[in-house]
């Protein structure tokens, strides 16, 4: 979905942050408060995403893409033009997760799936920059200066930490950008409810690893969108495929004895399986790419 108005996107603030949908039901012991946003892209000179961890009414973060075009400050032959858009990040009540590039200056960090976000992560500071900043000389040489760990590396987590009161809490926001850092679509975050927990980039408080069942341990891994059980199923299950949103992909039976199930939908990323029958749940994540 695309917004091209700042104003737009201030009314719809309230809307995005307030959904928290999982159609998996959550472990009772999950302390992690998962928002699952409609995608939102950002396009436009101007265009900014707010969000508010905890629905406290508290702007936490801003996404923001801003375009500018200026002179370097020594060099007067030097004057960079045709800049693009530059994808930054900046706060109210969060810090972000930086690192210091080649040129001195701090980028957000670009956190993979199931990456610890806590007191261990160094340099939380309240901005960064996403995307790249590039520009060209009307002179008798070129420069071009580049930056940001996210654009065409997919979709990334920027890990934030906040107050809620006194009390530190950790978080994570998923997005992508891509490699000419023209746009940026968020699509979801999620931050830990206990204080000073560590909280996993991509943890939507789903219970998923664990083996419930009284059973045998179960064996599954994918390749491309096969399912494979080397062992067999000992059991009839109901198996059902929910991407890291919680939302439903796909659902069949699964007969006792099966080696293998071949998806039947579209998937390019990693995914939640579930095996379930009278005895328990199984769920595991596992990359799935249709060919």
């Amino acid at each position: 979905m695309k917004k091209n108005s700042k104003k737009h996107f201030g009314r719809k603030l309230k809307a995005y942050t307030a959904i928290t949908t999982s159609v998996i039901a959550a472990d009772v012991s999950s302390q992690v408060r998962y928002h699952n946003i409609q995608d939102t892209t950002l396009v436009n000179n101007g265009d900014f995403f707010d969000i508010d961890f905890n629905n406290d009414g508290i702007l936490d973060v801003r996404v923001s893409l801003s375009q500018f075009t200026s002179s370097y400050p020594t060099y007067s032959y030097y004057y960079y033009r045709n800049s693009v858009l530059a994808v930054g990040l900046s706060y109210a009540s969060a810090e972000i997760n930086v690192q210091l590039n080649s040129y001195s200056y701090y980028e957000a960090a670009a956190f993979n799936l199931n990456s610890s976000i806590g007191s261990s992560v160094n340099s939380f500071l309240g901005y960064g920059y996403l995307g790249v900043i590039r520009g060209t000389s009307n002179s008798f040489s070129s420069y071009v200066f580049s930056s940001g760990q996210f654009p065409g590396s997919g979709q990334k987590f920027v890990g934030a930490k906040f107050n809620i009161g006194t009390a530190v809490h950790y978080g994570w926001i998923r997005m992508d950008v891509p490699s000419n850092s023209q746009s940026v679509t968020i699509f979801d975050f999620a931050y830990d409810t206990t204080a000073n927990n560590t909280i996993l980039a991509g943890d939507t408080g789903l219970a998923v690893g664990i083996d419930e069942l009284n059973s045998e341990k179960i064996e599954l891994y994918a390749s491309e969108a096969v399912l494979h059980f080397p062992n067999s199923l000992n059991k009839t299950f109901d198996l059902r495929v929910y991407d890291l949103k919680g939302q439903l992909q796909e659902i069949t039976r699964v007969a006792a004895g099966s080696h293998q199930y071949s998806l039947k939908r579209f998937y390019n990323g990693i995914y939640i399986v579930e095996l379930k029958n009278e005895e328990g749940t199984f769920r595991k994540k596992l990359w799935l790419e249709s060919k």
